[in-house]
């Protein structure tokens, strides 16, 4: 059965009100603010996904950098190593134990050996949670694995570093968002389901943002960050009202 697709969706009907109001405050192009403002904050959820190195300060107005992505990928090793042991002997242990449980005398070292991708997989995707994190599983319950599937499976998974911020990304991209996109992040946009577009309500132009979260687990984790980014967007919003008012009176021949 397939899985029923996730998308990132949040309650941003209050940011596109005020959005909305601003602009009609300055009197400037309510449509043009709405889907300025709404590619702007899509690029703001990009950079409060993870990974990150540290946790993005609100000045901060790249989307990653090679700290960032690096993080993403020693993370991504360490959520394999501990789910599994590396071994060598794994012919002996799975000759000796089958598909079963391995022990030591009567001790329990192992849940059983993977000798293969498809299995390592399963095993990953069973211990992850739903943001995307990996259960630390006991010593004695984790399966044995051989260096060079590890290795192969380690790459797989690096590879796929940046996709979640890959959605926002795009989602910002097609409303019109300026700002260069790392190239972890350009590298999966093809990949990823997610748009941005703009809808015209009864109160007036709205930016819609989507973006699967089935590969993209880490969009999880900007959930509960949201008031607190669209409160900084709606700041920035403002300062970038006051500076479009100040060109106006500027291009008209006045001063400010």
């Amino acid at each position: 059965m397939a899985r029923k697709s996730k998308s990132f969706i949040v309650d941003d009907s209050v940011f596109q009100q005020r959005a909305r109001r601003l602009a009609k405050l300055l009197k400037v192009d309510e449509r043009q603010f709405v889907r300025e403002q709404g590619g702007l904050l899509a690029r703001d959820v990009a950079k409060y996904t993870p990974p990150y190195a540290t946790f993005p300060s609100k000045g901060k107005s790249t989307i990653g950098s090679k700290k960032d992505f690096d993080e993403g990928r020693n993370a991504a090793k360490r959520d394999v190593d501990q789910i599994t042991t590396e071994v060598e002997g794994v012919t002996w242990a799975k000759k000796q134990f089958g598909s079963g449980k391995i022990y030591r005398g009567r001790k329990q070292v192992g849940a059983g050996v993977i000798d293969n991708l498809a299995q390592l997989k399963r095993w990953h995707n069973k211990n992850r949670r739903a943001n995307g994190k990996t259960r630390r599983v006991d010593h004695s319950e984790r399966f044995w694995v051989k260096k060079t599937l590890l290795d192969n499976y380690k790459k797989q998974l690096i590879k796929n570093v940046g996709i979640s911020k890959a959605g926002p990304a795009k989602a910002a991209l097609q409303l019109g968002a300026k700002g260069s996109i790392p190239k972890p992040v350009k590298i999966h946009l093809g990949r990823v389901k997610a748009f941005g577009r703009m809808a015209q309500t009864s109160k007036g132009p709205y930016a819609i943002i989507r973006a699967s979260a089935n590969r993209s687990p880490g969009l999880a984790h900007v959930q509960h960050l949201m008031p607190m980014i669209m409160r900084d967007r709606l700041i920035k919003a403002v300062k970038r009202l006051r500076y479009m008012k100040r060109q106006t009176v500027k291009r008209a021949g006045f001063k400010n």
